[in-house]
């Protein structure tokens, strides 16, 4: 809750910026919503963490968090799944922390990626 709006509502206006598009969001919450969790998640927020914690172990998540999303570009993570949803969700979840998403929708698709380019990890599902 922020003196003037929720902070929900503040990251829904941040998601529609042209030119906010690649910031990345961290969540600091007294809260421990899952529902609101979960919604700040499918908006983009990169983590989110909560103020009970000791500050020393805040300080070095958001380290930890920052470092990680500067590295992660050099990463790229194969996602196969004949599921639309599951791909795009993963996409989601993956892309905001900066990884570099490939998207199969079946083995055939996942092998041409694979000889087209190196990936540093497969999320296959197998079924």
């Amino acid at each position: 809750m922020l003196p003037d709006k929720e902070g929900e509502e503040l990251i829904k206006e941040l998601s529609l910026l042209e030119n906010n598009k690649n910031s990345k969001i961290i969540v600091l919450s007294g809260e421990q919503d899952i529902q609101k969790r979960n919604f700040l998640f499918e908006h983009g927020v990169v983590d989110y963490l909560s103020k009970q914690a000791p500050l020393k172990d805040l300080v070095e998540e958001i380290d930890t968090i920052i470092s990680d999303i500067l590295t992660n570009n050099k990463s790229s993570i194969l996602v196969v799944d004949d599921s639309s949803f599951v791909r795009k969700t993963m996409k989601l979840v993956l892309s905001v922390k900066n990884y570099n998403i490939l998207l199969a929708a079946d083995v055939q698709e996942a092998l041409e990626i694979l000889k087209k380019q190196q990936v540093d990890l497969i999320f296959s599902d197998i079924m």
